[in-house]
């Protein structure tokens, strides 16, 4: 599997250039996601969640630094943190992270409240 596509249930693969992103989230390009990936590393503390943890940077919103991750190896699952550009962190607590079971539960429960949200502000 390449790093464009997600596992969806039962091994169909939906590609990430079908999801329909909506501002203020926006598609990383692929030259784009190193850096994303580099910055979690670097913030992770032993302790978090994600640590040692292969993630793939797929999205992040554009006002702020929140960024969408495709935790590999885990099906559909994906991860929205907060980066801090803070360096390491002592808590375990940040940077904040939010875990979704799917991108179907991903798009609900946050690309559209935050593309609401977006709008109206």
């Amino acid at each position: 599997m390449n790093s464009r596509q997600l596992v969806k249930g039962g091994g169909v693969l939906m590609d990430i250039e079908t999801i329909q992103w909506l501002p203020p989230w926006k598609p990383l390009e692929l030259h784009e996601r190193g850096r994303f990936e580099a910055e979690l590393k670097r913030e992770l503390a032993a302790d978090h969640l994600l640590y040692k943890i292969k993630v793939t940077a797929i999205g992040r919103r554009i006002d702020c630094d929140e960024v969408l991750y495709r935790i590999v190896g885990s099906g559909e699952r994906l991860a929205v943190v907060h980066l801090t550009y803070g360096g390491s962190e002592c808590e375990s607590t940040w940077p904040h992270t939010e875990i979704f079971e799917s991108v179907a539960e991903w798009i609900e429960a946050r690309m559209k409240p935050d593309n609401v949200e977006f709008e109206v502000a």
